[in-house]
């Protein structure tokens, strides 16, 4: 069975590297140089020439992490606001503060200010889903970390050791990984 003869692939990317800034909501965090960089070496991998949409979060971070992707696909990037991360607070915590609420949240502890888990797992799914059934070929969606594990079901311990960026190839049909994540 050739490739276009099977079922789509899913290639789930988690954005790259940001650059943090207090004076900026965490929705609109630009990418880090660093990031930049890494997103542009995530584009050298071979499985992006069986890709036919690369679907992005309209997040900043998001949208400049796809665009080398898409170049690497030779596809327009889509913009998908169903692919944003998770709403929460503005707020900067430190990273051990921020990991230990990520974690009571992907448990589904319900967080003040934070967006329900289900709703951002259901949001999620139905897109993926969408842009899978309307696909010929593999579909990459360039999204974060706390929406990317709800899709996928992931554990916290999971989700803090998906590397910024990186890129999963999952089985849409039943969320299972077939490729673990890889970094840049």
């Amino acid at each position: 069975m050739t490739r276009a003869a099977e079922r789509s692939r899913l290639i789930a990317v988690r954005h790259a590297a940001v650059e943090l800034r207090a004076d900026v909501p965490p929705e609109r965090w630009p990418l880090s140089t660093a990031g930049r960089d890494a997103a542009t070496r995530l584009a050298g991998w071979s499985g992006w020439s069986s890709v036919v949409v690369v679907a992005s979060s309209p997040e900043p971070k998001a949208l400049e992490t796809a665009a080398p992707l898409a170049a690497a696909a030779a596809v327009e990037p889509r913009l998908e606001s169903d692919l944003r991360e998770a709403a929460r607070p503005r707020q900067l915590l430190e990273r051990c503060e921020y990991v230990a609420a990520a974690s009571s949240y992907l448990r589904g502890a319900p967080l003040t200010g934070w967006e329900p888990s289900e709703q951002v797992r259901l949001r999620v799914t139905a897109c993926i889903d969408r842009l899978v059934a309307e696909a010929t070929g593999d579909v990459a969606v360039v999204s974060h970390g706390l929406a990317l594990s709800l899709y996928l079901g992931l554990t916290p311990d999971e989700w803090e050791r998906i590397p910024l960026p990186a890129l999963a190839v999952v089985d849409p049909e039943t969320r299972r990984v077939l490729e673990p994540w890889r970094g840049a």
